[in-house]
Order: structure tokens, then C-alpha cells, then sequence
């Protein structure tokens, strides 16, 4: 309850309130009513006593989409010639889940080190926790003992509510274009993430791309589908031309040392 006769929930989640309604006039009886079955669907309403009268609701926000809702409830006793009557509103706030990222993939090589999970998922929301095939995980991925699988980040707001984004962990075999590079030595083994991973042709990188580097999009064949030339102020994001076709890419990354990083994308669009 967040104010008078207002009650915010959580999406998929549920609630039960009760309040109490009295009429000064001990003598009277009171007869209760009210709309909420038909504001909030699947909604109990329970009345116990008839003065006080308690009155209880629950209701569950399975599949609820996030708005105001207000339902009202009709009090009246049984004076005569005239009825006394009272009708309460109540606001029912079903609020917005909190983002905790954009649901992706990443793709490693057996040989490849340790990652950073949060360095592939795509406007990932802080001080979130991840879970993972075999349950809590610390967010940090080693292929050499950890297992592939989807890796769930949670968050949770002030309120209590649950947001989550799922990042997908695929183990690419030892022959890929991608793993036979890395197993040559000829690439540095650091993390380094592109995402969205699949992606619709906007480029975002972890770390960020330092000035002087070169990103070329290579296929699976290792043709160089896209360069981008020397980018003179680095970059953290990079949109990608029209003109690559949809398909699986090697993203290549040369820094001004000569050092080579490299990450495996998806581009749908």
C-alpha cells in the first residue's frame, strides 16, 4: 500500500489487502459491493461481519500489463426511510518491471580466458546477480570449467520487482574460423565483447575501441565482407552499413599497436 487507498504491485506477482468499513451507528448493518472482479480480473473480494464490515481482496497480476487500475467499493446501511451510502476508490498501480539488460549471446572458444558475462549483455542495469546452469554464479565466465548454457541476470528496484535478461553462453566447435585464429596465438586472449549478439547492424563494443583502430567484418569463408577505416576517436558503438548481407561474421579489431581482438556476431536485420 502506497497511499491512502492506493496499492502498488509488482508485475506477475499478487496481492491481498484487506480494509475495514464502520458505520458510527453500531445498530446499523452494512451491505457491501464493489466493481473489483471486473477491474482487476480474477480478483477475490471477501466481506466478513456486518458492522464493522472487514473487507478482503487478492488478486494476481499474471499477464497484467503495467497502468493504473481503480475499482470502487459501495457501503450502505440498513436505515429507513433513508439509507446511508459511502463509496470508496481505491487505485491499484501496476508498475513497470525494472530493464535489467537486452537479452543476447556470446560465443567463446574452448581456449579462450575468462569473461566478464555483464561485458556481453547489452544495457545491463548495475548490481545485478546472475544464475546459471549449475545455479548462482559470480559473473565471471571460465570455458575451462564453467558450462555453456543461458545465464540469467537479475535485478531488483525499490519496490522489491524482479527484472531479468537472459545471455546465452555458446561454445563454438575447435574448428570454427574464429577458434583456429585464437588457437594460432595470433590474437590477444583478453576479453573483449560485441553486442548485441544476434545483432540488427548497430555495433556496440566492451571495451571500447581505442582511437587509431580498425574494425573489419570478416565472413566465415575469411573474406573482409566491411572495413571501417582508421577510426580517429575510437568508438563505443558503430552502425554497420546496409549493404552486409545477413549471416555469421567474424568482428576484427586492430588497435594501433598491431594487437588483434576478434568476436563472433550474428547480423539479422
Amino acid at each position: 500500500v502506497t497511499g491512502q487507498r492506493e496499492i502498488s504491485v509488482c508485475p506477475n506477482s499478487s496481492f491481498c489487502v484487506q480494509t475495514t468499513i464502520v458505520d458510527n451507528d453500531g445498530g446499523q448493518i452494512l451491505e457491501l459491493s464493489s466493481n473489483v472482479a471486473v477491474a482487476l480480473p480474477g480478483a477475490s473480494f471477501t466481506v466478513t461481519g456486518s458492522n464493522p464490515a472487514m473487507v478482503s481482496i487478492c488478486w494476481s497480476s499474471v499477464g497484467a500489463a503495467p497502468g493504473l487500475r481503480s475499482f470502487v467499493i459501495a457501503a450502505s446501511d440498513n436505515a429507513w426511510p433513508i439509507r446511508g451510502s459511502q463509496t470508496y476508490t481505491f487505485k491499484v498501480i501496476i508498475t513497470s518491471p525494472p530493464v535489467a539488460g537486452t537479452s543476447g549471446t556470446v560465443s567463446y572458444c574452448a581456449i579462450a580466458a575468462p569473461f566478464a558475462l555483464i561485458d556481453s549483455l547489452a544495457d545491463a542495469a548495475p548490481n545485478g546477480t546472475w544464475s546459471g546452469p549449475n545455479g548462482p554464479s559470480d559473473g565471471q565466465f571460465d570455458p575451462a570449467t564453467d558450462q555453456p548454457g543461458a545465464y540469467t541476470y537479475t535485478v531488483i528496484n525499490g519496490q522489491g520487482c524482479t527484472g531479468t535478461a537472459i545471455l546465452t553462453v555458446a561454445q563454438l566447435p575447435s574448428n570454427d574460423p574464429y577458434c583456429v585464429l585464437l588457437s594460432t596465438g595470433e590474437l590477444e586472449r583478453s576479453s573483449f565483447s560485441v553486442f548485441p549478439n544476434p545483432n540488427m547492424g548497430s555495433l556496440r563494443f566492451g571495451p571500447a575501441l581505442l582511437p587509431g583502430c580498425t574494425l573489419s567484418m570478416i565472413d566465415l569463408q575469411g573474406r573482409i565482407a566491411w572495413n571501417s577505416g582508421r577510426l580517429v576517436n575510437g568508438a563505443t558503438a558503430l552502425e554497420l552499413p546496409n549493404t552486409l548481407v545477413n549471416g555469421s561474421y567474424i568482428v576484427q579489431v586492430v588497435d594501433p599497436l598491431g594487437l588483434v581482438r576478434m568476436a563472433r556476431i550474428e547480423l539479422v536485420r
